[in-house]
């Protein structure tokens, strides 16, 4: 069964947690995604697989919200950026963010402090849905420009015919000359 890019992650991979029920000392929750959620993860993410992803999560009470900490795993299946052929990658990040219930109306201005520990997510109601968690996380540790083994770009060409290869030698040519130089 082909998923649709609107399938449900999080009915998929089970990660709605009720506040009211998680217990003082935390739930571990245990995620291992079946073949349709793995088609829907890579096609939210738009790369060509994704072969295993795999969760181990702690959700624990933490000053009036929750604290979502634990690994995640994936073996994923991208696109070269030179040849176009499949690159396969493992992925393994620790995750550690705390959500806050409310909306974030405390936040009036946007400070940024790369030494400061990482702002609170926010949630409204009475369940928290980690999954796009899982998913940011996940799409973060992706390598951007995945290449092949060998995978080379051709080098430019140098020399005193470089400069008749670049696009910006027929500009270069229409510059007014200085009466200088």
């Amino acid at each position: 069964m082909k998923p649709t890019p609107e399938a449900d992650l999080s009915t998929l991979l089970g990660t709605r947690v009720r506040l009211a029920r998680v217990p003082p000392a935390g739930r571990k929750v245990r995620i291992e995604a079946d073949a349709e959620a793995l088609e829907a993860i890579a096609s939210r993410l738009g790369i060509l697989g994704v072969d295993r992803f795999t969760a181990a999560i702690n959700v624990a009470p933490f000053r009036g919200g929750l604290r979502v900490s634990g690994e995640l795993d994936a073996a994923v299946r991208q696109q070269c950026v030179i040849t176009l052929e499949p690159v396969d990658a493992s992925v393994h990040e620790t995750i550690d963010r705390v959500f806050l219930e409310g909306p974030d109306t405390a936040q009036k201005h946007v400070l940024v402090d790369p030494e400061a520990e990482d702002e609170p997510d926010w949630f409204d109601g009475e369940v928290l849905d980690f999954a796009p968690l899982l998913i940011e996380t996940l799409s973060l540790a992706l390598d951007p420009y995945p290449r092949a083994p060998g995978a080379r770009l051709e080098e430019a060409p140098a020399g005193p015919d470089a400069d008749r290869a670049s696009p910006f030698a027929a500009l270069k040519a229409l510059k007014p000359r200085s009466p200088q130089g």
